[in-house]
């Protein structure tokens, strides 16, 4: 009997999660670390913190990724839709640049995503972007 329950409870959550009404229908302004190293959470923190500050920001997910190169250093960047809006190169110890990098990368980030989004719209027109 209380197998059946378990298997029970796991078919309720399991269908409140794929319909969403579990958590809610509108899921929004994510922003997923990837990040590896002390500066990329660093990073990361800024990043999010400049952010959530911005209008219209709540509407996108977007993704900070950091790896690691042959130079010693690593390098971040920021996706969104599959497409890097931002890159840079953490730089070790250098916390008030890191801090910085994350505030402008947030600006570049939603002027990218803006400008996807005005590329959207003119696709489906005859208007050029260069006619606005």
């Amino acid at each position: 009997m209380a197998l059946m329950n378990q298997a029970s409870a796991m078919e309720d959550t399991s269908s409140s999660l794929s319909t969403g009404s579990h958590i809610g229908n509108n899921i929004e302004n994510l922003v997923f670390d990837q990040t590896i190293s002390p500066e990329g959470r660093e990073f990361y923190r800024a990043f999010v913190k400049a952010w959530r500050k911005q209008n219209d920001s709540e509407r996108y997910h977007v993704l900070v990724y950091e790896r690691r190169t042959d130079l010693g250093a690593n390098k971040l960047w920021v996706e969104y839709r599959l497409r890097k809006l931002f890159s840079g190169i953490a730089l070790i110890g250098k916390q008030n640049v890191l801090e910085k990098m994350g505030a402008y990368a947030a600006q570049a980030v939603l002027q990218g995503i803006n400008a996807i989004n005005a590329d959207e719209m003119l696709d489906g027109q005859e208007i050029a972007r260069n006619d606005l």
